[in-house]
Parts: C-alpha cells; structure tokens; sequence
C-alpha cells in the first residue's frame, strides 16, 4: 500500500511539475528576473540528495496525518492545520534566516526546515549546520518511515468500514 501512495504521490508531482514548463519561461520572459544557475557539481549532487529526502519526508508526515483517518471521521481540520504549520516552518512564507536564532534552533528540531529551507539553501551553496543537513535529513526519513509503518499497521488493525 505504501508503493502506491508513494508512486501516486510522485506521479502527482510530476504533473505539477509539467505545469512550470510552461509558468517558469512565461515569469522569465514577463519579469526578467536575475536567475542563479548553480554549477557547483557537490552543491548540486547535495541538494539532489536534500530534495530526495524533503519529498520522502513530507510523504511520511502525510501517510502519518492521513492514518488519523483509521481512528477519526474528521480528517480535514488536522491536515489543514498541518499544512498551515508546514508552509511557516519549512521557510515558505519567508526565509528561516529571519527568525531569530532561537526559533531557528528550535525549528531545526522538526521535519519542516527540511522539506524547503534547506534544500533551496543548499542549491544556492550556502552551507548550514555546516552540511549535516543531509546526514539530519535522512534521519528524519528513517524515523518518520518507520512511524508511519507503525501507525499504519496499528490503524489496519483497529480499521471499521461502514456503508454498502
């Protein structure tokens, strides 16, 4: 089951991503925005790899935000709720570098710097917490991965269906 989410939840990204084909060379062409082009081989390889873990990390946080479903009716005020929190924390409203430096501590505590923040900063090369992002990254892909199993497996078994 987890496969197909997963390749769902991919085939869903790829979709939108075929939509910026066409709005990146419109904004350009419109705008005329000045445009960093990394070429940093090891800048580009590590934000690859911090991009692999951001999808694979917010594919956990939704399989695990999703498994209420096995024990509420009402799923959509905690999603909303979520996606809220997520867009602040991950650095999508206005760059973490903002806040101060405790409140950065405490968000680099959290999934959430590194679904956005961190991998647009490692493709522009600035190196924070000194590149142990990636290494931060992947843990949080293993602990998520492995509480979503768990929760999953755990609403299966108390898992009701009603109707027809």
């Amino acid at each position: 089951m987890f496969n197909f989410f997963f390749i769902r939840d991919v085939a869903d990204k790829l979709f939108n991503l075929s939509f910026i084909i066409i709005e990146i060379p419109l904004i350009l062409l419109i705008f005329k925005p000045p445009v960093f082009i990394q070429t940093d081989l090891i800048s580009i390889l590590l934000f690859i790899s911090s991009l692999i873990f951001a999808i694979l990390i917010y594919f956990y946080i939704n399989v695990i935000f999703g498994s209420i479903a096995f024990w509420s009716r009402d799923i959509w005020a905690p999603r909303f709720l979520l996606m809220v929190i997520m867009e602040f924390a991950a650095g999508a409203m206005f760059p973490l570098d903002m806040l101060p430096e405790t409140w950065q501590k405490v968000l680099y505590l959290t999934p959430f710097p590194y679904l956005l923040f961190v991998p647009l900063k490692t493709y522009l090369g600035e190196s924070i917490l000194s590149n142990s992002h990636i290494y931060i990254s992947l843990v949080w892909v293993i602990i998520l991965g492995l509480s979503a199993k768990f929760i999953w497996s755990r609403g299966i078994r108390s898992y009701e269906a009603e109707g027809r």
